[in-house]
């Protein structure tokens, strides 16, 4: 021991006070250090897993313990959450009358502009009233896609009688302003009726010449005797 203390002294530089403190103060750091691996190893080594099996333990009995009433609410929140609102049904546009629309009317379909709009409304005119909507494809101007257009937005009201010629009585103007008849038969029927005397029947303008079947069947509704 006195040699150790001499070694001490001599590799440290202590006195004999600081000796006898550091030799004291030795064996307490050792067993500081050592302390904690000498507790895990022959303390804790017999109880491994019980931290964490206590640690598993509580959390499936926290689970377990959860009131029914809360998980409901959370579920509930959840699907008020995802979901989404019914749309609102769109508002149906009521549809216009071909036979008697204006051209703000006529100009709210998307391809009619105020020409096209006022050439629909003379040709209406001149016709005497559409009785079918594929007659809007004889109007000038107007293709296939804004017919399809305006015959949604719009009807031709049941009953509809329209305007009619009295074939007896019409000059040749007012029987050439005609879609379907034009001048050449405007004349044809004028001449026909000097020589022949009044129509006693519609069908006596299939005896004109120039009459075909299919010009007849198109003028038919829109010709009277008187």
């Amino acid at each position: 021991m006195k040699r150790i203390r001499v070694l001490i002294r001599f590799f440290f530089g202590f006195s004999q006070t600081e000796t006898n403190a550091f030799l004291v103060l030795l064996p307490l750091m050792l067993i500081v250090i050592t302390a904690e691996p000498v507790y895990q190893t022959y303390f804790m080594s017999n109880y491994p897993d019980d931290l964490q099996d206590r640690k598993l333990a509580d959390s499936l009995i926290a689970i377990w313990e959860v009131p029914k009433e809360k998980k409901t609410t959370f579920k509930s929140k959840k699907e008020k959450f995802i979901r989404k609102p019914k749309p609102k049904p769109k508002r149906q546009q009521q549809k216009f009358d071909i036979n008697t629309a204006d051209t703000t009317q006529l100009k709210s379909i998307y391809g009619i502009g105020p020409v096209i709009a006022r050439r629909i409304i003379t040709y209406r005119t001149n016709l005497g009233g559409f009785i079918e909507a594929s007659q809007l494809y004889e109007v000038w101007g107007l293709d296939s896609t804004v017919v399809n257009r305006l015959t949604e937005k719009s009807v031709i009201a049941a009953g509809f009688t329209p305007n009619k010629l009295a074939i007896n009585h019409c000059s040749e103007q007012e029987l050439a302003r005609h879609p379907y008849l034009r001048t050449k038969l405007a004349r044809a029927i004028v001449n026909y009726r000097l020589q022949h005397g009044d129509f006693s029947s519609i069908d006596d303008l299939k005896k004109i010449n120039i009459m075909e079947e299919k010009i007849f069947l198109r003028i038919e509704p829109y010709i009277t005797l008187d």
